[in-house]
């Protein structure tokens, strides 16, 4: 506001005072107090006290590049979108408390005239509480003697020589607020600085003042305007989850009015970490609980805050015995590797994590997980395990499937941004919210370009990068005659399946002799059912093809070297997985094309499956069946079945596409252990140095991997003591080049 709208006038001594908060903000955010989690909220004040001797910028952030508080700006908003929200307090007799929300865009003094009609009717309320059976007659008595008092409202600041009174006729709501926040950024700024004087009619009777007579009470409130504000806390599972050793627990938030929050963290109540978002628990504080301050914080403000602190629900506990992690992967958990390992090495990570989103659905059916306990599967004790295992392999390179996307959003991504390491995640192109992540240490690599693809648009692609020559890949020509002779096989492939490939392109930071600029990572996740083996193998055809593409698409280099990942749902035998490792799936390949003319979409429920006996053992059986064993049971359905009569093509990988190294030593005998289906599924593929090839991989070691009978005596996974239903694969791999 302009100068001129200020007017000087005395102070007025207030009988009774209170406190006003205004504030304003986005029309999305107006009920943002009744959505936190009151249920772990605790008092504050022990907190506070034992923050008072430590300076405000005490920070021990790490930088990460990663906002772990969000600013909700409004500099630019329209005023049709904000609203002024004022929560007024005073004790008169009872605590009163008044929540109102405004226009931004009214005239300050019609809101102000609003709050003191809202009050005065609250202070009524309180102090004169209509009897039963008393209506509007007995009440018209007791205010008819004040009803010809007229109330007053003002809004004035003073410093210790002088009141000034704020012109409220001629700005907004919001223009007023934001004319009494920059009050807070004086030094001298008092509690008392800025106030509201109301005067309200009040029957004087009932508040035992001379004359008992109906007469104008002066009250008197102080105002924090704008304050940094906590519009909402997210921490994974809301103060939910298993607080394990070494395991990272992470505290965002969303403010306004401020520049950061100052997370504080306390075990029993003892100040351990006083400014970091993130907090690792560790062996000697099992037991105990964890609590956390959070400070909004602006610069140069020096009014009122407003701090929250909440207490999570679980104490904290060792990190639960997990044989993958330790004894079985001694040499990669146990071992830090040095800077000069670092540096000539690459160690890769590939891992389906088991979306929350199907466990959740199968615990719903006994079938589906009949041996195991509910409170062992549930995400708030899973995902944490989930994380120590990835952290405890220490990975440059980390390829995820089966991410739920809120789980991505609160948990994974924060936590391993903390970690040091940047994220990419991806959703599967269909409603339902999980799919493929990527993570890479940003020590080692800067992200160039992170791209998502339809597998399905795959299909009908010639390729989206201009300098790149295609020809090569002919067999794409057989594919798509079989999808056009094909109508059901067409319609599955290009329309209803939703999978997904990830495409990463990294800068490698101070790239050593014998090292590219820049590497490629594809990771992806292939349709499932196990009759559609057939589509598995054109979706990795046309995998390959386009991440061929991107390692070529600057004609001025040489192909960047490539590492491929992911949950293929192809055992060693099946088309995909001998077109990956023997370049070629021949129209011969019985496994491959045995279901070419009879799988159909209608097949792809859970429904189907169990009827048809592919999946599923009933709750509490001990002779659990496979899906090999019982695969030969829907025979006669399929028979049955009207079939479409089409050829299977070849499919062969070009020349120019480099020879693929697995990071296993010997294949696993399994990488999925579920109830009823025991297979590998899961790979990590890096190109070799070879013809046409500058740089390539060569495998140094990989991850021991459990066997049958390590799991067998839990009967099989997720269970206790192993999160997912499939195992982590970890290799590391030597640069190679001519």
């Amino acid at each position: 506001m302009d100068d001129e709208h200020i007017i000087s006038t005395p102070r007025t001594n207030g009988e009774y005072t209170g406190e006003l908060l205004a504030l304003v903000i986005p029309k999305e955010w107006q009920d943002f107090s009744m959505h936190k989690d009151k249920e772990n909220r605790i008092d504050s004040s022990t907190f506070e006290n034992v923050l008072a001797g430590i300076p405000q910028n005490h920070d021990t952030e790490l930088s990460t590049g990663f906002q772990l508080d969000t600013i909700v700006e409004i500099t630019h908003t329209n005023q049709d979108k904000l609203i002024v929200s004022m929560d007024l307090d005073l004790h008169i007799q009872d605590a009163i408390h008044l929540h109102m929300n405004r226009e931004a865009a009214e005239a300050a003094s019609r809101t102000f005239s609003r709050l003191e009609i809202s009050a005065a009717k609250k202070i009524a309320s309180v102090i004169s509480p209509r009897k039963p059976g008393i209506g509007k007659a007995g009440k018209k008595d007791k205010m008819s003697a004040s009803r010809n008092l007229i109330p007053t409202t003002r809004v004035f600041t003073r410093d210790e020589y002088a009141e000034t009174t704020l012109n409220t006729e001629d700005c907004s709501a919001k223009e007023l607020c934001e004319t009494l926040a920059l009050k807070h950024n004086s030094e001298t700024f008092r509690t008392n600085s800025i106030a509201l004087a109301l005067s309200v009619p009040i029957d004087a009777a009932r508040l035992k003042i001379e004359p008992t007579t109906a007469k104008l009470i002066d009250l008197e409130f102080t105002i924090t305007s704008n304050p940094p504000t906590i519009l909402s806390i997210q921490t994974f599972e809301s103060f939910s989850s298993k607080l394990f050793t070494g395991v990272p627990v992470i505290i965002q938030t969303t403010l306004i009015h401020a520049t950061k929050a100052q997370v504080s963290w306390f075990v029993d109540n003892e100040l351990v970490s006083p400014n970091s978002h993130n907090f690792t628990p560790q062996a000697h504080q099992i037991g105990k609980t964890l609590s956390v301050l959070i400070t909004p914080t602006r610069e140069g403000y020096h009014g009122k805050c407003f701090k929250e602190a909440y207490q999570f629900e679980n104490v904290i506990e060792d990190l639960p015995f997990m044989p993958i992690i330790s004894p079985l992967r001694d040499d990669f958990t146990l071992t830090k590797r040095n800077t000069k390992e670092r540096k000539s090495s690459l160690r890769m990570m590939t891992y389906n994590i088991l979306a929350d989103l199907y466990v959740s659905r199968e615990l719903e059916d006994a079938m589906m997980l009949p041996h195991v306990e509910y409170d062992h599967v549930r995400k708030t004790r899973r995902m944490p395990m989930i994380v120590a295992e990835i952290l405890a392999h220490d990975a440059d390179i980390i390829c995820l499937q089966e991410v739920d996307g809120a789980i991505f959003d609160t948990y994974f991504e924060p936590v391993m941004q903390s970690m040091g390491y940047d994220a990419f995640y991806s959703n599967k192109a269909s409603c339902q919210r999980e799919g493929c992540a990527m993570f890479w240490s940003r020590n080692a690599f800067e992200r160039d370009e992170a791209l998502t693809f339809s597998l399905r648009d795959l299909f009908d692609s010639d390729g989206s990068f201009a300098k790149v020559n295609t020809d090569c890949w002919d067999s794409m020509n057989g594919i798509k005659h079989l999808l056009n002779s094909h109508s059901e096989l067409r319609r599955v492939t290009m329309e209803k399946i939703g999978q997904i490939l990830q495409v990463v392109t990294l800068n490698v930071r101070n790239p050593q002799d014998g090292q590219p600029e820049k590497i490629v990572i594809g990771n992806t996740h292939l349709f499932y059912h196990p009759m559609a083996d057939h589509i598995r193998a054109m979706q990795t055809y046309v995998v390959c093809k386009k991440v061929d593409e991107i390692r070529r698409c600057d004609t001025n280099q040489h192909p960047y070297p490539l590492m491929l990942c992911g949950d293929f749902n192809s055992d060693p035998l099946s088309g995909a997985s001998q077109l990956l490792f023997t370049r070629s799936v021949q129209p011969d390949h019985h496994d491959c094309w045995k279901h070419l003319n009879e799988y159909q979409w209608d097949m792809d429920n859970n429904e189907y499956m169990v009827e048809h006996e592919y999946i599923g053992n009933e709750a509490g059986a001990t002779d659990l069946k496979y899906e090999d064993e019982q695969f030969k049971n829907a025979q006669e359905h399929l028979n049955a079945l009207d079939k479409p009569v089409a050829s299977a093509p070849s499919i062969v990988l070009p020349d120019t596409f480099p020879q693929l190294l697995s990071g296993c030593e010997t294949m696993p005998e399994f990488t999925n252990f579920a109830v009823d289906f025991v297979d590998t599924l899961d790979y990590i593929l890096a190109s070799e140095l070879s013809k046409g090839e500058t740089y390539g991989f060569s495998l140094t070691k990989s991850a021991c991997m459990p066997t049958l009978d390590d799991v067998k005596k839990f009967v099989a996974m997720p269970n206790e003591f192993m999160p997912s239903d499939h195992v982590s694969l970890v290799a590391d791999f030597a640069w190679r080049t001519k």
